[in-house]
């Protein structure tokens, strides 16, 4: 199976398709508006993403996709739930406190990114297909006084088609006690134009009869499916007149502020001190990265760099699962299967309790690995799992033996902490660590006896997933020192690099049994292990299909939106459809537009209520 599908999918030539069990409806507004998967076909060419497969994979010997159900969606409503309501600049509360919930949202895995890919992000995003989630943040010093500027920032991503009515933004609190007006202000996407802008709305009184009116201030530049906008906002606060907003759209992180805004609109807000995440009329987003500053660049920074000038930040740095642990799984009586000694997750070894199932899978960098099924992640633990040898009949491995996995640092922490998957050896305490590892922020090796550790050039970053390749030269002879090799993002199907990122050797007699170990403060998440005797075995790759107009992924979000991700060429306009039943149904279109980029565009569709099955394809002309 293709890893990022966390739904059953049937997979044939032709087509794709996929059962759903649940649908969400529903919706909250504060503001005064109220109002996926697929089969490809290249002018019809239908196509779908399979397995990469050849004769060397036959000597893979353990693996574990993950392929174990999570429970959730994890909901934004109540978060954060570890008692760190007050910090990052935010008041003493969580979202959706006070202000009706915020269970329309949840939270998924993985960033998003400004349209340069500088802005620094980290950990995940969150996913709406229409609702209001807000949360009361901290005034930081100066608030509203005139002649000091304040700036917002929001990544704001549409994930259907934009119709003009849809409308997704962030909506900027009103003090209606001292405004005598109480306008929020909304910057995104209005459901009055197409473009990113600014709105606020007002009462207009016609004799007895009151309308609402919407005053709207836009930019050049439109909402465009599956494509990501920076939005930077700067508030001049005013007495005795409106404050005044000005929108950058898609500024350059890092860089000084732009001389001329995008759009400017004129409102009085007073002293609230919120904000809101606002979605509807069939509009659905994703968001991630809200900030709010005193200068610009506190609210576009392209590193970690601490800013004394940012006084609130939002980077939804919660783990994407519910209550379903590692512990104890596989339940299902595998295992013994996929190369497993036997055992499940934890057993004999302390328990996986710490280790939660996530949605979906990781990718590494190249975006090649084969994945199945979900990930693990944590906020800190240890969990094993005994494998069976590679080298059976016979206790001890074959030589050499490889040993893969995706590392995810969702929080790096400190220069002490470590994420590493743990290689188990005998006797007891020869282990080998793969990852990040003790006083260093390089990815890297260590061994178990002397502690010796050797450092790749490639650093682990917060939110970036790393693909690690561990190459084991075992030496059985009595006194003899094995040497372990580590490989740091390497290409999925291509040969073997010629040169190892880093290097280590140790006496180790035999070992069969992996770990997750995450500590002193960092948070991670874990995917796609696997075991074999060549290079290979480990890092298969997607296959590539020589037309250019392939399935790339597919995933269900929220158990209500299919979103299919397929190649492009500039010069066409694609289309999707879809169809309940292959036999006797009608395909029918629920995309359309879609201009290709020359790479990978994505697709977002509404699963129908109550459906269980569904077949999508994706054409040009």
């Amino acid at each position: 199976m293709i890893k990022r599908i966390t739904f059953w999918a049937l997979f044939t030539k032709r087509m794709v398709g996929f059962a759903n069990t649940r649908n969400q409806t529903g919706r909250t507004s504060r503001h005064a508006r109220q109002g996926a998967a697929k089969p490809l076909l290249g002018s019809m060419l239908l196509a779908a993403v399979m397995l990469a497969s050849s004769s060397s994979q036959a000597a893979l010997v353990t693996y574990d996709g993950f392929v174990y159900t999570p429970t959730g969606p994890l909901s934004l409503d109540g978060l954060p739930n570890d008692g760190t309501q007050a910090s990052n600049g935010w008041a003493n509360v969580t979202w959706g406190q006070f202000l009706g919930g915020a269970a329309n949202y949840t939270v998924t895995n993985g960033s998003l990114a400004d349209p340069t890919a500088t802005l620094f992000t980290r950990s995940n995003s969150v996913f709406t297909t229409g609702g209001f989630a807000g949360r009361f943040f901290t005034p930081p010093p100066n608030w509203a006084t005139p002649g000091i500027p304040m700036y917002f920032s929001i990544l704001i991503q549409p994930a259907n088609t934009p119709a003009t009515n849809h409308y997704y933004g962030m909506q900027i609190f009103s003090n209606g006690g001292n405004t005598g007006s109480g306008h929020d202000l909304f910057v995104g996407k209005t459901g009055s134009g197409p473009n990113w802008g600014l709105e606020y709305s007002t009462n207009s009184i016609v004799g007895s009869t009151t309308n609402t009116v919407f005053v709207d201030a836009f930019s050049s530049t439109p909402a465009t499916s599956n494509q990501t906008v920076l939005l930077v906002v700067r508030v001049d606060f005013n007495f005795g007149s409106p404050d005044v907003f000005s929108l950058y759209v898609n500024p350059t992180p890092g860089g000084a502020e732009p001389a001329v805004p995008s759009a400017t609109i004129t409102n009085d807000i007073g002293t609230q001190n919120g904000l809101a995440l606002n979605s509807g009329n069939g509009g659905q987003a994703f968001f991630d990265e809200i900030r709010l500053g005193g200068t610009f660049a506190s609210v576009t920074p392209t590193t970690s760099t601490a800013d004394p000038n940012l006084f609130t930040y939002e980077p939804f740095a919660y783990l994407s699962f519910g209550t379903a642990t590692l512990n104890g799984q596989p339940t299902n009586g595998t295992q013994g299967s996929n190369g497993w000694d036997g055992v499940t997750w934890g057993q004999f070894l302390g328990g996986a309790s710490s280790y939660t199932i996530g949605h979906g899978s990781l990718a590494d960098p190249s975006g090649m690995l084969v994945t199945s099924g979900n990930c693990v992640q944590t906020h800190g633990g240890f969990a094993g799992r005994f494998n069976v040898y590679t080298g059976l009949p016979v206790k001890t491995n074959a030589n050499p033996t490889y040993y893969s996995v995706l590392i995810r640092p969702d929080n790096l922490g400190a220069t002490n902490s470590i994420a590493y998957l743990q290689i188990f050896g005998q006797p007891n305490g020869n282990d080998l660590l793969a990852g990040k590892l003790t006083g260093s922020t390089f990815w890297g090796l260590q061994s178990g006896t002397n502690l010796g550790q050797a450092f790749s050039t490639v650093q682990a970053v917060s939110n970036q997933t790393a693909f690690l390749v561990v190459r084991a030269n075992y030496n059985y002879v009595m006194g003899g020192p094995s040497t372990f090799l580590l490989y740091v993002n390497p290409t999925p199907g291509a040969p073997e690099p010629a040169t190892p990122d880093a290097t280590v050797s140790f006496n180790v007699n035999n070992q069969n049994g992996v770990a997750f170990n995450t500590q002193n403060g960092a948070a991670a998440s874990f995917d796609e292990i696997r075991v074999g005797t060549n290079y290979a075995d480990v890092t298969p790759a997607v296959a590539v299909v020589a037309n250019p107009f392939v399935i790339t992924s597919i995933q269900l979000l929220g158990g209500t939106n299919a979103v299919i991700s397929f190649t492009t060429t500039s010069t066409n306009v694609y289309s999707v459809e879809a169809n309940s039943d292959l036999v006797t149904g009608t395909w029918t279109t629920v995309s359309s537009g879609i201009l290709g980029t020359g790479g990978i565009v994505q697709s977002t569709n509404a699963v129908p209520p109550g459906a269980l099955k569904r077949f999508y394809r994706a054409r040009h002309p």
